[in-house]
């Protein structure tokens, strides 16, 4: 297994002198009263990162790879060797919490790990994160208590948390905490500072009697430790007479109302629910529809590496990963993961399960966007004889099928052979989409096309007004759909010669114009300029007769 490990290696190495105090914690911020939708993804992101991370099912008792790793970081540290060499030896869960605050190499590897949040390196740290947990979670600080930890921050980063006054803030590092105050102010060292560096004393509330919590629970008779992930409601900032920055927050639930509804939407968006949908690929494809590409690579081809060859889930890790390189434009190596999965499912489905023609269907498009039209006719067509066997013959799929066979063929410039599935498709199109669904609107646009191309313009102009109905009561005003019926609706007209009626649709795009940009738009002035050339031709037909 090759890791990422060269970002990594040199922060560890150069961290031997490490303090609490000036250690990497790593956060990520949810502002309710600002919509700022970049920083609300990566929020949600850290939450389901952890959470996706500590259930998904992997086998990871096998613990070489780690110690592999870490051997391979730590090489040329004989102290650190040894503290690796009693891990393999020793190591049971219940001594997770022992091993972790020890100054050795778990956890500062585990530390820059979750900071970077690097997926190929936490999977292998799973089983320690696990039983981290599960010792917290054991131990739980049974009363409300107020703890304190002394930092050192920049002036950017003490910027985002008073920018953050109000909202939530998720630690995604682990977060040692001490009960007494003074104890923790007496980290510091108060010799002068850099002038870019902030000393900040965080005052926190913890409560373990609220609903789903991260756990925190003692380390030894003066630190608690918070569990990776914990989230955190942001009171107040301010600077006291020693010239030191207080913070002061409240561990709080993901029940809170606040994040309930946050999370619930995205939930819904990403397609994760509940506990009862989490399976291997459930991560990879938050990531994938988090358009997060290169992390859902990295964790994909980590599962790779991880998993057994003969595992079940396996296939699903392929298939995916053609998913990944297609939305990259990398259509070679989709086809490769696609045809990787496939070659497995033909093994263990029957010749009519859909799954193979999903994957038929997807390895077709790769081949389109390659523009090999023949092999991807062909992917398609195996995708439809599928499709045909396991529902029937006027499935939606089965209507897909041909709208694709369709297309395909209007790009080999056969006119005919594209109009024909294009017509067969559509009977099935209007019994299984409402009256106003888009891809109605799409599938009447490739008709218009066809016939275009075969110079019957009454029939293209009939589909391109249907489309236009469907798209005006589907999608807004000024949709580039609309603006693409309009324009080519007058066109059309415009080759009839019929100027009047291609006026009405050159005043209709004229109108969305106007909603959407300046009068100086060279857009607008171009439409504006057709518009009066029409015009001057209808006052000359006038005129001659």
């Amino acid at each position: 297994m090759v890791l990422q490990f060269d970002e990594l290696l040199p922060m560890i190495q150069s961290d031997q002198t490490h303090h609490k105090v000036d250690e990497s914690v790593a956060i990520s911020v949810f502002k309710t009263n600002i919509n700022q939708e970049q920083s609300t993804m990566e929020f949600i992101y850290s939450q389901l990162f952890m959470e996706c991370l500590l259930q998904i099912e992997i086998d990871l008792s096998d613990r070489t790879q780690l110690i592999s790793f870490c051997r391979e970081i730590y090489k040329d540290n004989k102290i650190q060797l040894n503290s690796i060499e009693e891990f393999e030896q020793t190591y049971s869960s219940n001594q997770a919490l022992s091993w972790y605050i020890r100054d050795t190499f778990l956890s500062k590897i585990l530390n820059k790990a979750l900071c970077m949040q690097n997926i190929d390196i936490l999977l292998l740290f799973r089983f320690f994160l696990l039983d981290i947990r599960q010792q917290l979670e054991q131990n739980q600080y049974p009363s409300s208590v107020r703890l304190y930890r002394s930092l050192l921050i920049s002036n950017e980063e003490l910027q985002i948390w008073k920018d953050s006054i109000g909202g939530f803030v998720s630690i995604n590092t682990f977060f040692s905490t001490k009960f007494n105050r003074q104890l923790a102010l007496s980290d510091f060292d108060y010799s002068t500072l850099p002038d870019n560096l902030q000393r900040v004393l965080f005052e926190i509330d913890a409560d373990p009697r609220l609903n789903n919590i991260k756990p925190f629970s003692t380390i030894n008779s003066s630190e608690i430790l918070m569990m990776s992930g914990s989230i955190f409601r942001l009171s107040n900032i301010h600077l006291n007479d020693d010239h030191l920055w207080i913070i002061q927050m409240k561990l709080c639930s993901t029940h809170d109302e606040s994040l309930q509804s946050i999370f619930n939407s995205m939930k819904k968006t990403l397609g994760y629910d509940n506990k009862e949908q989490m399976n291997i690929s459930t991560f990879g494809n938050i990531l994938w529809k988090m358009n997060k590409l290169d992390e859902a690579e990295k964790y994909y081809l980590s599962l790779i590496n991880l998993l057994p060859n003969n595992h079940l889930s396996i296939a699903d890790v392929y298939y995916n990963l053609g998913h990944i390189y297609s939305d990259k434009n990398d259509y070679d190596s989709s086809l490769k993961w696609y045809n990787k999965s496939l070659e497995i499912w033909m093994k263990i489905f029957k010749s009519n399960n859909p799954d193979l023609a999903n994957t038929y269907n997807a390895i077709a498009t790769n081949y389109w966007k390659k523009n090999d039209y023949k092999q991807a006719f062909d992917s398609f067509n195996k995708a439809l004889e599928i499709f045909k066997q396991a529902y029937d013959e006027d499935h939606i799929t089965v209507a897909m099928c041909l709208n694709n066979m369709g297309t395909v063929s209007s790009n080999e410039n056969n006119y005919s052979k594209a109009l024909n599935y294009y017509l067969n498709a559509l009977p099935l199109f209007q019994k299984h989409l409402s009256n106003n669904h888009p891809n109605l609107g799409s599938l009447h646009c490739n008709i218009s096309t066809i016939y275009k191309h075969l110079n019957q313009i009454d029939l293209a102009l009939e589909h391109l007004q249907l489309a236009l109905k469907i798209y005006e009561k589907s999608l807004p005003k000024e949709h580039p759909n609309i603006i693409m019926m309009l324009k080519n609706i007058a066109f059309l007209y415009e080759q009839k010669e019929d100027y009047q009626q291609a006026i009405i649709y050159y005043e209709k795009l004229s109108k969305v114009y106007h909603q959407t940009s300046t009068a100086t738009d060279p857009i607008v002035i171009q439409n504006e300029e057709k518009i009066q050339y029409l015009l001057s031709l209808i006052d000359k037909k006038h005129s001659v007769s």
